[in-house]
């Protein structure tokens, strides 16, 4: 079951962060610029698919270019295709990886999310060292918006793995190979719970969303004064009902309090 309220910690300084209360924009990155180098670069173990998996993956992508051909014709050029023995060369299965990678960067978008709003470490390292904010997403909304716009994606929460994985050429996540590698990282990264917006259509563009997606608004434990007033401006000028609320350390307690504002 799918987290209520899905959580993006921010900076306030910066301008892109802000235009998600702004202008209610959020944007889909693409992994090339993560911190993890291991994030979406694990390759696919090419060589050891089976002839069936590398009958099924030329088939469906012949099916894709010559979608208006006769079924027995798109049989017959995969038929050609595994006769000919392409799939061994090295040459293809080295292109294969660099095309395959390079899709994954260019025409993955993602956006990252957890539904922790109480972790001190990543309110340390994604929100200015608790001087920023943690944007509350309401889930079920967020997933109807994009339905409703015809926008391609898909929602993922990340595995972690104790062990380096290796992706076939056939993968688990909906028959499409090139989401494996952008949704399983080491376990190291855990503590973030992460789950993932993935934009299947293009990556380092902004989405604009509809009012009524954002259920809370966090501010750090460290924020500057004239931080939470600009933030209590925009909040309180929005005709939605947003959720203010504002961190502060525990007393007894590696850990943090939040307690609501009111205008």
């Amino acid at each position: 079951m799918l987290p209520n309220t899905l959580y993006k910690y921010r900076k306030w300084d910066c301008k892109f962060h802000k235009n998600i209360l702004l202008k209610n924009e959020i944007y889909f990155s693409s992994a090339v610029s993560f911190n993890d180098p291991f994030d979406s670069t694990i390759p696919i173990k090419y060589d050891q698919a089976t002839k069936d998996q590398i009958y099924d993956y030329y088939l469906k992508h012949v099916s894709k270019v010559y979608k208006y051909h006769p079924k027995s014709k798109i049989h017959n050029i995969v038929d050609d295709c595994i006769k000919r023995g392409y799939y061994y060369q090295p040459t293809h299965q080295k292109w294969l990886r660099f095309f395959h990678q390079r899709k994954r960067f260019r025409d993955y978008g993602i956006f990252s999310t957890t539904p922790q709003k109480d972790n001190i470490i990543m309110w340390s390292h994604y929100s200015d060292s608790h001087k920023g904010f943690c944007i509350g997403f309401n889930t079920q909304k967020m997933l109807e918006f994009f339905k409703q716009n015809k926008i391609l994606y898909s929602l993922h929460e990340i595995t972690y793995c104790p062990n380096y994985p290796s992706f076939k050429l056939v993968g688990n996540s909906a028959d499409d190979p090139l989401l494996d590698p952008l949704i399983i990282k080491s376990s190291n990264w855990k503590y973030e719970n992460e789950y993932r917006f993935i934009w299947l259509s293009e990556s380092n563009k902004n989405i604009k969303l509809k009012e009524g997606l954002i259920s809370e608004v966090i501010l750090g434990c460290k924020m500057p004064i004239e931080y939470k007033n600009e933030i209590k401006d925009i909040i309180f000028k929005k005709s939605q009902s947003i959720q203010l609320l504002e961190s502060q350390i525990k007393e007894d307690d590696f850990g943090l309090n939040f307690n609501k504002i009111t205008c």
